[in-house]
């Protein structure tokens, strides 16, 4: 009996338990009840309120990739469900999670060439009270949160477009990104009132085209690490947000690219904080070209 016990000791001590925690990090809307995985890194949404979570797909053009397979799991990763896109709708009561993830390693979630001839869209469509997003939205591609390379052009185009009931986004980890991997990601997300990090330096064409357009909640913008501006990357990025007051900056020359900043901060609060290098030119751009917006009009300007 005693021999039972010291074997039942070691295997709590050890960490016995689920064989279902994958192998990434990271936060998954805090820990998960009902034996699931504790800090699970997936995607995951918390409703405050009774509430549905579904999907819709729709094309231009051509994309050869398959449309994903996913899963969801509202025990905190004990049991997973099929979530099949375009056709699954998942009911939350209020306060409750669910988490989603690739069944095992998905070649694109939404997919196209890039220059928005052919693409693939697919976005989430939330009914009902707000919803909290959180955990790693790299799940959606990779199960294991592995990886910090968005594997396809257009990967994550439009995903939450229009979801005015979110109020939070999901970590956005990847440092590799693609082309227009993030353009209108929370477009029109009225509710939306904190903004992901985006800590990727290097970037690419429209990566980050509309990402946040017309968020009127938002009231700062995500620090920006890159200090070289690819074509269109930041085009109307902040356009609409009319309560944002401070953005950060390190690059120390506007580009020279086609509209990197096209109407990127148009709409933004009248007043507020511009935080940047004290080469910067900061006298705002010229009003109708689009090529040079810049500082937006009645900000005060900091350089740390």
């Amino acid at each position: 009996m005693l021999f039972v016990r010291f074997l039942w000791l070691v295997f709590v001590l050890c960490g016995g338990g689920s064989d279902e925690e994958p192998a990434g990090g990271g936060a998954g809307g805090g820990g998960a009840g009902g034996g699931g995985v504790a800090n699970a890194p997936w995607l995951c949404f918390t409703a405050s309120a009774a509430s549905t979570v579904s999907t819709t797909v729709s094309y231009n053009g051509t994309v050869s990739t398959p449309v994903p397979t996913v899963e969801y799991s509202k025990d905190g990763g004990t049991t997973w469900t099929d979530f099949v896109i375009d056709d699954t709708t998942v009911s939350l009561a209020s306060g409750e999670k669910m988490y989603i993830r690739a069944k095992t390693t998905n070649p694109a979630f939404s997919d196209g060439d890039g220059t928005g001839a052919n693409y693939r869209t697919i976005k989430f469509v939330m009914t009902g009270g707000t919803i909290a997003a959180s955990g790693n939205v790299m799940s959606l591609v990779d199960k294991d949160c592995a990886t910090t390379a968005i594997p396809c052009p257009e990967c994550f185009l439009g995903l939450f477009n229009n979801c005015a009931i979110l109020t939070s986004p999901p970590e956005l980890p990847a440092t590799t990104l693609a082309l227009r991997c993030y353009a209108s990601m929370f477009n029109l997300c009225t509710g939306l009132t904190l903004a992901p990090e985006l800590p990727a330096e290097t970037l690419t064409e429209k990566c980050y085209e509309r990402m946040f357009y017309k968020c009127t909640e938002l009231t700062r913008a995500p620090e920006l690490p890159a200090t070289t501006l690819p074509n269109f990357c930041y085009e109307r990025m902040f356009n609409g947000c009319s309560k944002l007051s401070f953005i950060t900056v390190p690059f120390t020359s506007w580009p020279a690219g086609l509209f990197a900043t096209s109407n990127w901060v148009d709409g933004v609060k009248p007043s507020g904080i511009f935080t940047c290098p004290a080469a910067l030119v900061t006298a705002p751009g010229v009003a109708g070209d689009f090529n040079v917006s810049k500082v937006p009009a009645g900000w005060s300007i900091d350089n740390p």
